[in-house]
């Protein structure tokens, strides 16, 4: 990848779950899908966004002065095309983006990823109910027609009205139901008929018809956990039955473990985010730690040192 990339990182306001997102899928390349989140600094002067396995979309300038978006591995020279997975010429924002090509990128395969905006940040204050609206979701191909859906609480309680398009995923759904809901509580699960509203599932698979009611299962989240640079430890954290070192772990939508945790040798008491699916013991398996005594998670002082699976900023953490 030749040219001068303008990578002027700046701060910017925290990575907010309202802000803009997005979805990718149908990549060949299977690390290329899944959800981008936008991180706090920015690269060539514009918002860039890392998914949960660590590919990077973002834009680079050309000497000549054309603009690219690109997919690429984080870990390579961002001057070099090794790494490269897909680009498309645009100067415009992500959600407008269309015709990626594997073109000039050694490591990518056809078939393109599609993107797909999950959510967006309209202004001051991007969770407020007047905020919500149809540009929050795609419109693939521009001539989609959008339709209204209810939503309730199992408890037959109305929750909000949305509008959706056939191309809208049950993720999508789910985050233009958040102003709906108090900031400690979220949606875990959409229900529809018998039928559950999956995550990556478009209404048109679901067969949603206008007017169509779903139903939503909320929880009340235990701690929210924000800013940390590795996205999956961002989110909602439910607290779970058994207790760790003598005190309760939790666990969030993404399944990411925040647990306490005893050096036998030392003695010394730990807080961990890892993954779930890994051994305890690893560091391959840790994002973040910190050191205290203390049998609640701490809001700050967390550490990516020694956590290999960890990448900076740190997380910022409250509990209830």
């Amino acid at each position: 990848m030749l040219g001068v990339l303008c990578s002027c990182f700046s701060q910017q306001p925290k990575v907010d779950p309202c802000t803009d997102s997005y979805l990718i899928q149908e990549a060949l390349i299977e690390k290329v899908n899944g959800i981008y989140y936008r991180q706090r600094n920015r690269m060539d002067g514009v918002p860039f966004y890392r998914n949960e396995v660590g590919v990077v979309l973002f834009r680079y300038q050309m000497a000549s002065g054309s603009a690219f978006w690109y997919l690429s591995s984080q870990s390579h020279d961002f001057y070099r095309s090794e790494g490269d997975y897909y680009r498309v010429k645009s100067e415009s924002v992500p959600s407008h983006l269309a015709d990626w090509s594997c073109s000039h990128s050694p490591d990518g395969r056809g078939p393109a990823p599609v993107i797909s905006l999950i959510g967006t940040d309209p202004g001051p204050d991007p969770c407020s109910k007047s905020s919500l609206s149809a540009d929050m979701l795609p419109l693939t191909g521009g001539d989609e027609i959008a339709i209204d859906i209810s939503v309730s609480l199992l408890s037959g309680s109305p929750l909000g009205t949305v509008p959706v398009y056939p191309s809208s995923t049950g993720l999508q759904v789910k985050f233009v139901l958040r102003p709906f809901l108090q900031e400690r509580r979220y949606v875990t699960k959409l229900i529809y008929g018998e039928q559950v509203f999956d995550d990556l599932q478009t209404v048109k698979g679901l067969q949603l018809e206008p007017d169509a009611s779903l139903q939503a299962i909320v929880q009340e989240a235990d701690c929210i956990v924000r800013d940390a640079g590795a996205p999956e430890v961002n989110g909602s954290y439910i607290r779970q039955d058994e207790l760790m070192v003598g005190a309760p772990c939790y666990v969030n939508e993404h399944g990411t473990l925040l647990f306490r945790y005893c050096f036998t040798r030392s003695h010394s008491h730990y807080w961990y985010f890892s993954k779930a699916s890994g051994e305890l013991q690893k560091s391959e398996n840790d994002y973040f730690r910190v050191k205290t005594e203390e049998l609640k998670p701490p809001a700050t002082g967390w550490v990516s040192a020694s956590c290999l699976a960890g990448r900076d900023p740190s997380p910022t953490v409250m509990c209830f």
